[in-house]
């Protein structure tokens, strides 16, 4: 954040002082440096589209195209791609899934895509020329700093394209069947992934995952991590008790090799509460919540909305019930839920109707200290009612304070 402010300043500098004028050796240092900061945004929106779009022409899906550093500022969807928008968009990722015959060349052309898409760039601002002579010493230096970057993408000695590269042409062929049993899980996947309240995750889900788990070789441990937690994932979306223990033993071992990841950590923390594991489960998904894809954060609220109920937490639960929208893959799981807070709030209404003198005043007042959350309170009660015939005479309360009024 610290250094996505900075360089955004300099920008907002350097363009007060273009407008007033550049005069001495400061003021050219100031507007040179915002120059490369401008020229290095353009450059890294030109870079991830070479990526995105070359591997559309080869027939990859597009998972995600993130642009920046520092907090998120826009983020939307472009087909099944996610976009990110940071605050200062210098640096970026693509996130594309190779499927289909002939894997590693085409992998090759989308990863030497990228700093390619410099050597135009670089031609075009070759280029160009202003009558002021300040600014053409600044815009002779650009495209000799457009190359730098090719150059120093493409040498491997770090994580970069170069270094990609360089894993593709050496890649054994074990690596790259794994490629293809991954795009293959992805693609079979990609559905759920993509809105999990589409409904529940299916068997042929599943059985994609473990075809593509036996590939991955044990010693990539970030590889076997994902494919882990991609198979504890789609096991908790199947919404069946019976595949709870493939998830505990998967999710724990992807844990233990990426503790840190946010999305296994999450996956981790929703196993935990499905087996029972009440308190560790809400520490893990509540850290994590925030660091999450959007599509995701309504399974977790439905995860602690199940952890609380289970630990009798009555507001908590109602809270993170009432953030889940009623979208979910799991409706058995959010049915029991319900059950299980309309049973935990039947004391407090009953109390209502007690000191209130009938069902509508009853409503009206636990909707006046519950907020828009009583609609979920409403809902649950009825889900109770019907489920378990007991509390019957509260079935009025519940039609006034459910979404549809009755």
């Amino acid at each position: 954040m610290r250094i996505a402010v900075q360089h955004i300043l300099l920008i907002l500098v350097a363009a007060q002082i273009a407008i007033g004028g550049v005069d001495g050796a400061f003021d050219f240092v100031i507007v040179g440096l915002a120059l490369l900061d401008v020229v290095a945004m353009v450059l890294t929106v030109i870079h991830e589209a070479s990526h995105a779009l070359t591997a559309l022409v080869v027939g990859f899906d597009i998972r995600e195209i993130s642009l920046g550093i520092g907090p998120r500022v826009l983020q939307w969807r472009w087909g099944p791609a996610r976009i990110k928008l940071n605050l200062l968009p210098v640096g970026g990722h693509t996130g594309v899934v190779p499927k289909g015959v002939g894997l590693r060349w085409r992998m090759i052309v989308v990863t030497a895509a990228g700093p390619l898409s410099h050597l135009p760039l670089a031609a075009l601002l070759s280029q160009l020329e202003v009558p002021d002579q300040t600014w053409n010493i600044l815009l002779d230096v650009t495209p000799a700093l457009v190359l730098f970057h090719m150059a120093a993408n493409l040498l491997p000695i770090v994580q970069n394209d170069g270094r990609s590269l360089w894993r593709l042409f050496t890649m054994p062929e074990r690596e790259i069947e794994s490629l293809q049993a991954f795009g293959a899980a992805m693609s079979e996947i990609a559905p759920v992934l993509d809105d999990p309240s589409s409904g529940p995750a299916s068997q042929s889900q599943r059985a994609a995952l473990l075809a593509h788990l036996g590939t991955v070789d044990r010693a990539d441990p970030a590889a076997r991590a994902l494919a882990l937690n991609n198979l504890a994932a789609i096991d908790l979306l199947m919404d069946d008790d019976s595949v709870l223990p493939e998830a505990d033993e998967a999710s724990a071992e992807a844990h233990a090799l990426l503790p840190d990841q946010p999305a296994i950590t999450n996956t981790r923390g929703g196993v935990l509460i499905m087996t029972g594991r009440f308190a560790e489960g809400i520490d893990l998904v509540t850290a994590t919540l925030g660091k999450i894809p959007p599509e995701a954060v309504g399974e977790s609220h439905l995860d602690l909305a199940h952890a609380y109920v289970g630990t009798g937490r009555v507001f908590e639960a109602r809270r993170h019930l009432h953030a889940i929208g009623w979208r979910t893959a799991r409706p058995r799981l959010l049915s029991e839920t319900l059950r299980g807070l309309g049973a935990l709030e039947v004391p407090v209404l009953r109390r209502f109707r007690a000191e209130t003198s009938g069902p509508e005043e009853a409503a009206a007042r636990f909707r006046r200290e519950a907020g828009a959350e009583a609609a979920t309170t409403g809902e649950a009660l009825r889900a109770h009612i019907h489920a378990t015939g007991e509390d019957s005479d509260l079935l009025e309360i519940a039609r006034r304070l459910a979404p549809d009024g009755g």
